[in-house]
Parts: structure tokens; sequence; C-alpha cells
């Protein structure tokens, strides 16, 4: 166990110092739901009417699903990279725990997205986010966040080995991106037509993003929605977590 985590500290550490250096990893996952979020609340706000909040409070808990989906492309990014520049295999052959080469990669995702959280929930707080919430709500909000990030950190390190190179890694964006705009996290689920309506109703994200913004609005709270959100996680962090195993194997034995 000692040596999975120094091991673990030790790649953790690796990412991070990558990420540090490459600033551009946190920009490019901060710009684009930065520039959605302006858009929509300056653009689009006045003709948008949402029942007991304004706008802004209704599509930050979407924007921050969002940012989230785009760290999860650099994620997918680079493990790609570290594979194909051969630093993994290095690695393999290394007295290490090999299981700590891939937490390395997820722990730095996911501290990474913290940060382009932070620096979201900031820039929507300058353009009029306000929340109205009490300490257990935070706490709720902080629980489902990390679980929402550890699964789209599974994903992208999933995605990340299926791709044949960087750029089809990168392409995992464009479909984690796309699901908060089929949910509830820009316009309300009974505003749309009914074929889309329904699968808006039933997908992962909707569940997640109605709890968050019951959280942090300090509206009437549906336990319920809060544990299918939580279950989806779940879900796909053990269907991601046990692929991402089998096939990380696989591309080092056929490598």
């Amino acid at each position: 166990m000692k040596q999975l985590i120094s091991d673990v500290r030790t790649m953790s550490l690796r990412r991070l110092k990558i990420s540090i250096r490459n600033l551009d990893t946190i920009l490019t996952s901060v710009v684009t739901p930065s520039l959605m979020m302006i858009l929509f609340v300056y653009v689009l706000g006045g003709s948008m009417h949402v029942e007991g909040m304004s706008y802004v409070n209704y599509i930050v808990p979407g924007i921050l699903i969002q940012c989230i989906g785009q760290c999860g492309s650099n994620t997918a990014i680079a493990i790609n990279n570290d594979i194909k520049s051969g630093i993994i295999h290095r690695f393999y052959t290394m007295p290490i725990m090999k299981s700590s080469i891939l937490l390395g990669h997820i722990i730095e995702a996911f501290f990474r997205s913290i940060v382009t959280t932070m620096i979201i929930l900031g820039i929507a707080y300058i353009v009029g986010f306000r929340p109205d919430m009490q300490v257990h709500n935070m706490l709720l909000i902080i629980l489902l966040l990390a679980m929402f990030i550890l699964m789209i950190s599974w994903m992208s390190i999933l995605f990340g080995l299926l791709a044949q190179g960087p750029e089809g890694a990168g392409a995992c964006a464009v479909f984690i991106s796309i699901l908060p705009y089929l949910s509830s996290g820009f316009v309300s689920v009974d505003s749309m037509p009914v074929a889309l309506a329904v699968f808006a109703k039933y997908q992962p994200m909707t569940p997640i993003i109605d709890s968050l913004r019951a959280l942090f609005m300090g509206e009437v709270f549906y336990i319920q929605e809060y544990l299918l959100g939580m279950m989806w996680c779940v879900v796909f962090i053990v269907i991601c977590f046990g692929l991402s195993q089998v096939l990380f194997k696989r591309k080092l034995q056929t490598s």
C-alpha cells in the first residue's frame, strides 16, 4: 500500500507539473464555457424566461458540467499522447505499481477540474450568479461534483485508450459537451419537442444538473433525483474503470 501511494503521488505530480507548464490546458477548459455563459446571459438571456430565478442562475449548473467535460478532453489527449510517445512503456518496465500510471492521470484531472470549476464560478458571479444555499447544500454540491468529475475523468481515460491519435481522443469533448444542451441545462425540458424531451428527461446529465440547481438556489430538493445522479456517476465510473484497465493492459502487450 505504501508503494502504491508513493507511486501514485509521483505520477500525479508528473502530470500536475506538465499541466502547470502548459496553462493552455486550463484556459481551453475555461474559455469555451465562459463564452457560452456570456453569450446565453447577455445575448439570449433577455428572451429567456425562467420561473422563479434569473437566467444566469438557471444555466450555471449546465455551464459547470460543460466545463468539466472540456477538462475531460485534455485528459483523453494526455493519456493518448503518453501511449504514443512511449513513455508509458518505459514506466511499465520500472519497479512501480502499474495501476499508479492511470491513477496519476485521474488525480491530476480531478484537481485540474476543481480549479477550472472554481474559475467558472468566479466568472459566473461577475455576470450575476447569486447562489442561495445552506452549508449542508454546499457539502452535497461538492460530493456530486466530485463524483461527476471522477466519472468524466474515467470516461476520458477510456476515450484516450480507444482513440488512434490525440485528435480522436480530443473528440470525446464533443460527445460530453453536447449532452448539457440536450438536457435541462439551458432550457426547461417541458419546452422541448416530445421526442427530445423524453431523451432529455432520462439522460444522465439532467438529474445531475437539476440537483445542482436546486442545491445552489436553495429550492425544493428531491433526494431521489440526487441519488439518481449519483447512481449514474457510480455506474459509469465502474464500467469505464473496468474497461480502461483491460484496454490499458492490452495496449501495452500489443505495442
